[in-house]
């Protein structure tokens, strides 16, 4: 089974040292809107976390629709 992504901000140590603060979060290909890999930029940890908990409940919900899904009985 493949590993799933943990979807957690990471905060740029290349703007650390310049005072100012960025986050980014690394979305995988099976999660993006574009079918590739991506990664968003963020300018607080606040707004990335809130990115990844709307990524990881539209991930919840397609699972849980496919499992709504079912044959019809012949």
């Amino acid at each position: 089974m493949a590993k799933l992504a943990s979807l957690k901000p990471r905060k740029l140590l290349s703007c650390a040292s310049s005072g100012l603060s960025a986050w980014t979060l690394n979305i995988p290909a099976n999660l993006s809107d574009t079918g590739k890999r991506r990664r968003l930029f963020f300018a607080t940890e606040r707004q990335a976390s809130a990115e990844a908990e709307r990524l990881k409940t539209r991930a919840h919900n397609f699972g849980a629709s496919l499992g709504n899904l079912h044959t019809c009985p012949r």
